[in-house]
């Protein structure tokens, strides 16, 4: 995941204070894996450690509970349910 909707993951537009928007729809088993995938490969890439990536999910409301349930402290995740 080098790269996000056309911008470098090492890009300052990919960097702390950023808020990433990304629009997962798919099969409910699908979903929890590659936000879960695209939480941890961002985070990665902070130089600050504690810094937060914000993920907007879109999904049917089963998988929104699923996916906030499976966030720690250190993520927050913006979601719309349908």
């Amino acid at each position: 995941m080098e790269r996000i909707f056309g911008v470098s993951a090492k890009s300052r537009l990919a960097k702390v204070g950023s808020v990433i928007y990304m629009e997962v729809m798919g099969p409910t088993q699908l979903v929890g894996n590659i936000c879960d995938e695209f939480v941890l490969k961002m985070h990665s890439t902070h130089a600050n450690p504690d810094a937060k990536t914000f993920v907007r999910v879109i999904s049917d409301s089963a998988t929104a509970s699923k996916q906030m349930e499976q966030l720690d402290s250190r993520h927050s995740m913006h979601m719309n349910a349908f």
